[in-house]
């Protein structure tokens, strides 16, 4: 199978099972509520009468901002707190729906909400210790490149630092290849969870799938992981010009804003999504070449 057809199967099986796509969003949706609301509420609260709301509409102004946290910043430091607990809140919801969205996408059975929630339950745990060893791997990498960077930097030190072209260079040299194996590192987790969920098999184990997986398959997951990033950027600039336009013509119309940027992540969401599928459907057909060749 080659990743064009990957991708673009991908697209149907993501919008067969569409029902997980609006799963997905609702969840996301009323974790932002849960965060938002606090918020709201303290910050009307507050200063909702006052001429605050009206200037930061208009520009952005680090002098108000700084009158703000210093006058509410213990409120606001409780506030985030709470962010933070739901922000984990949410990170774990989003590992629970996971399991169930790549059952279907790679089994391609009739969609059922029962089995839906019996699968995400079933996966859950597995793929939370899956994304703990990628979170640990990914920790020592930026320990490593850290390093690195300290090393040709010269410990940022005034004294040893010929020009600030030094610090450009070791961010040039550290820094895009970091990113080119954080990518790659990303790739190997995805095709991580589809080995857990496909074969069903220890989490430690599905690590190595992912990694072999990906690398011995380097000519097509590669390309479809530049696909999928290349997807979600032309999203990304046509939100951004819609965005920019329509601020010079709304007049500031905040509702008019929310639902703008509610349908951009609910795009954005399905994009995500996508990128699952296809994943999923590259895995499933090679995995089906390599069984086709071995019988034959």
């Amino acid at each position: 199978m080659s990743f064009w057809k990957a991708y673009t199967n991908g697209f149907g099986a993501f919008w067969e099972y569409r029902k997980t796509w609006f799963w997905y969003y609702i969840f996301n949706l009323l974790v932002a509520l849960l965060i938002a609301f606090p918020v709201y509420q303290y910050l009307n609260a507050s200063f909702g009468q006052t001429m605050i709301p009206a200037l930061m509409l208009e520009k952005y102004d680090f002098r108000i901002v700084t009158d703000i946290l210093n006058q509410y910043g213990l409120g606001l430091g409780v506030l985030l707190n709470q962010s933070i607990v739901l922000s984990v809140a949410f990170v774990l919801i989003s590992a629970l729906l996971l399991g169930g969205i790549l059952h279907y996408y790679i089994y391609r059975v009739d969609f059922d909400t029962g089995t839906f929630w019996q699968k995400s339950l079933s996966y859950f745990w597995k793929i939370v210790a899956l994304a703990m060893l990628f979170l640990i791997i990914q920790l020592i990498l930026l320990g490593i490149a850290w390093s690195l960077f300290m090393y040709f930097s010269h410990g940022m030190s005034p004294d040893n630092l010929e020009s600030e072209h030094t610090v450009i260079r070791a961010l040039q040299w550290v820094g895009i290849p970091y990113l080119i194996v954080l990518f790659l590192i990303a790739m190997c987790h995805d095709y991580a969870k589809v080995c857990l969920v496909s074969n069903q098999k220890g989490v430690v184990n599905c690590l190595f799938c992912g990694f072999r997986f990906g690398f011995s398959h380097l000519r097509k997951t590669l390309p479809l992981l530049i696909l999928n990033i290349l997807t979600f950027l032309i999203v990304y600039v046509l939100y951004k010009w819609i965005d920019f336009s329509l601020a010079e013509n709304s007049g500031g119309q905040v509702l008019f804003f929310f639902l703008i940027s509610q349908l951009y992540i609910l795009i954005r969401i399905g994009v995500k999504l996508w990128n699952l599928a296809s994943i999923s459907t590259l895995y499933n057909g090679l995995k089906t070449e390599r069984i086709k060749e071995e019988l034959s």
